[in-house]
């Protein structure tokens, strides 16, 4: 089977989700929102807080993203974390996936992130 060329790389001689997995599930989820809020110039609350502004929405769904994806946490976990319902959390995460699918600024973002967060 001919396996495609990835289109971006993410931090030298990391280009494995298992290896950025390992590096972001030793983050408590109060870190992995930190450094989320702070990629974004906003505060750990904004990303919590129950405002659906864009400019603290955006932040919110990546950092399900990756809770999801990377620190592997349940939705109904994720939900509790941010005051939130899990079918929410679902839906996300839906919108995220979308992202990628379709804006490769959103493909530069998740690459960023996973750069800072393997660089911790």
């Amino acid at each position: 089977m001919n396996r495609a060329t990835p289109k971006y790389y993410v931090f030298p001689g990391i280009n494995n989700d298992r290896v950025i997995s390992e590096k972001i599930m030793r983050l408590s989820p109060e870190e992995i929102i930190k450094v989320i809020a702070d990629y974004f110039e906003i505060t750990a609350v904004n990303i919590r807080n129950k405002e659906r502004y864009r400019k603290f929405a955006y932040p919110r769904h990546i950092s399900i993203y990756f809770m999801k994806k990377y620190g592997l946490m349940a939705s109904t976990q994720i939900g509790r974390i941010l005051n939130r319902d899990h079918t929410t959390i679902l839906h996300s995460l839906d919108i995220v996936k979308n992202w990628i699918d379709t804006k490769d600024e959103m493909i530069d973002k998740i690459n960023d992130l996973k750069n800072i967060f393997c660089s911790k």
